[in-house]
Parts: C-alpha cells; sequence; structure tokens
C-alpha cells in the first residue's frame, strides 16, 4: 500500500511545484495579462492529467494548492503603470479562487479522459 501513496505524493508535489513556478514566474514577466498563466495551467492540467489518468485529481489538488501557495507566499507586486490604469488591487474572494481552480481541474479532467479513451479505442 506502500507504493500508491508515494505515486500520489510525487504527483501532488510534482503538479504544486508546476502551478506555483508557473504563476511565480508568469506575474512577474506578464503581470497585465494572465491568459498565459491561465493556458500554461490547462496544458499543465493535460499533460499530469494524461500522464496518470488514475490520479487526475491528485494532480488537480496539486495545482490548486500551487496557485494558493504562490499568491500567499510571494504575491505579485503590480507595476506602478498597472495602479495607475486600474487602480490598487482588490482582495481576492473565495469565489474567484473558485473560479481560478476551474481552469487546472477541467484540464486535468480533460487529460485523464483522453488518455482513458486512448485505451479504450486502441
Amino acid at each position: 500500500m506502500a507504493d500508491p501513496i508515494r505515486a500520489g505524493g510525487r504527483q501532488f508535489l510534482l503538479s504544486l511545484a508546476v502551478s506555483f513556478l508557473l504563476l511565480f514566474v508568469g506575474f512577474r514577466i506578464f503581470y497585465d495579462s494572465v491568459i498565459p498563466e491561465v493556458a500554461g495551467l490547462i496544458v499543465a492540467g493535460l499533460v499530469l492529467g494524461s500522464l496518470r489518468p488514475q490520479l487526475w485529481w491528485v494532480s488537480a489538488l496539486g495545482l490548486c494548492a500551487g496557485i494558493v501557495l504562490s499568491e500567499r507566499v510571494f504575491p505579485a507586486t503590480p507595476s506602478a503603470a498597472h495602479v495607475a490604469q486600474y487602480g490598487p488591487p482588490k482582495p481576492a474572494h473565495f469565489g474567484d479562487m473558485l473560479i481560478l481552480w476551474a481552469f487546472p481541474t477541467v484540464g486535468t479532467v480533460l487529460g485523464g479522459l483522453s488518455r482513458v479513451l486512448a485505451r479504450a479505442l486502441s
């Protein structure tokens, strides 16, 4: 029973690290455009979900935890130009976080389903 637990733990840590690094680096490069980060979360979910379809939910949890970790530990500081144009950042609400979590979750579900369907069709 220790082997599935280790595999799940490795999958969780991998997905947490991917999500954290994607947002940590991405928001410092493209602060005003979240499209690359959101697309990266979806693609990361697709890849992680297709690599281990039986652990798609662990990948989704890790990706979502990485989002929270990135936001709480190293929050992105908006540039002066961003603040001048849009005003100071507003506090995030739980509903906003749920919307953000939907992107990697959809990616992992689709990645896991694609792998399962590919096996069924072959």
